[in-house]
């Protein structure tokens, strides 16, 4: 069902109902019907809109609830009749969409799907311009559909550079990433509303400030179990790995074994075994095994390639998770007897600290459902996640495998490296 709204708080106390700003000062008013009584319409929204563009389960406003009702529900017939003789007039396509979200936010039924159907037909008059599918995304995610609308926000910003989106869709796409639990996204647009020199607003500093909190560096001193700098989703037939504290995701088959060490002055270690091959004599696995590290100022990037690969001759990297890697192969002669010789590759790169740490690994997530009735309050905690290591990483990641079944595991290998995800 779409006839939902829900609240949420923010960090420690901080209360408060959604806010929006794809509102009326969006539209270009010089492109509307320009007839007396089309611009009163105008006016009306724009007198009123602050009481109606988020929804709240109080009234608290002077002006009586009913009235407001009555002047947008009167407002809202006469846009959709002239948006009938003016079907391709986007802006007031826009305006009818707007309109009857405010009436959605005052439980007027039915107007859900009569804002939707205008975005869309702004939309198809325009499919340049973004504000269609902004306002779109904006009403989902003041529903139980917020999951949706912070897909349509992604899908909007892969378009174009983030400085020709206005203050007011960054305003909206925080509000969204932190109803959708996307704290490193709700990061990056309060960075944008900085650069845009947008006025203070307590609701937005509050959103901002709670996402910072949450966020916290992993420290390069400290330990961590296999568990705090893992995560493991199982999809039946794949497990996908994560660590946001070395900036890394894999995806395995869940017949692979996989190993995984504590983390220790800032080291991981990951052992996979791959297979298992038949080989001359018996079942074998070649291992794969995953060398991440916080990068010390007296260790070079050269030297801990030359330090990990002693023994190992330079050889062009088989396959390159990033813009640039070192590589390096080996063999050691009847290392695995009847098996025959051992096959060694390697893989180092180096990535620096993105300005946005954990973005890529993000993914929106649905406020809980609820069969109550009664309003619903969710907290926004500010517990935080561990985030990766400040500061420059190094990477390595190699193979070791009997001869009789080198051709598996170098596939397994290459495999490996191409779906590897560094951030």
């Amino acid at each position: 069902m779409t006839w939902k709204h829900f609240c949420f708080a923010v960090a420690a106390g901080f209360a408060t109902t959604t806010f929006a700003f794809g509102d009326v000062k969006a539209i270009q008013k010089d492109k509307l019907p320009q007839d007396p009584a089309f611009q009163s319409v105008y006016a009306d929204m724009a007198k009123t809109e602050y009481m109606v563009k988020q929804w709240s389960p109080e009234w608290r406003y002077n002006v009586p609830k009913n009235d407001v009702l009555s002047l947008l529900h009167k407002d809202l017939d006469l846009l959709q009749e002239r948006a009938k003789e003016l079907p391709d007039n986007e802006e007031l396509q826009l305006l009818v969409g707007l309109a009857a979200h405010y009436s959605y936010n005052l439980d007027v039924r039915g107007t859900f799907e009569i804002a939707m159907d205008a975005f869309d037909k702004a939309h198809r008059t325009n499919q340049n311009d973004y504000r269609p599918a902004w306002f779109s995304a904006n009403l989902k995610c003041q529903t139980m559909k917020s999951v949706e609308g912070m897909r349509e926000f992604l899908a909007i910003e892969k378009k174009s550079p983030w400085e020709q989106f206005s203050a007011g869709f960054w305003d909206d796409y925080l509000e969204c990433a932190t109803v959708t639990n996307m704290p490193s996204h709700a990061v990056r647009a309060g960075v944008y509303l900085d650069k845009l020199h947008v006025d203070k607003q307590t609701v937005r500093d509050a959103l901002r400030d709670s996402a910072r909190a949450r966020l916290k560096p992993a420290d390069p001193s400290k330990d961590y179990e296999g568990h705090e700098a893992w995560a493991a989703v199982n999809s039946g037939t794949d497990t996908t790995f994560t660590s946001e504290i070395f900036g890394l995701r894999f995806t395995i088959p869940s017949t692979w074994t996989v190993d995984i060490k504590n983390v220790s002055n800032g080291l991981a270690n990951v052992q996979i075994g791959t297979g298992p091959y038949h080989g001359k004599e018996t079942d074998l696995w070649p291992t794969i095994t995953v060398i991440a590290k916080s990068a010390k100022p007296e260790q070079s990037f050269d030297d801990f390639v030359k330090t990990m690969s002693q023994g190992l001759k330079p050889a062009a990297a088989l396959v390159c998770p990033i813009e640039e890697c070192l590589g390096a192969e080996g063999v050691k002669t009847g290392l695995y007897k009847a098996e025959g010789d051992g096959h060694l590759l390697l893989t180092a790169f180096m990535r620096d600290q993105p300005e946005f740490p954990g973005l890529i690994f993000e993914e929106p997530t649905a406020v809980p459902e609820t069969k109550s009735k009664k309003v619903q309050n969710y907290v926004v905690s500010d517990a935080g996640r561990v985030g990766r290591l400040p500061g420059r990483l190094y990477y390595l990641i190699y193979m070791d495998s009997a001869d009789s079944i080198f051709a598996q595991g170098k596939k397994d290998y290459m495999n490996f490296l191409k779906n590897l995800v560094v951030e």
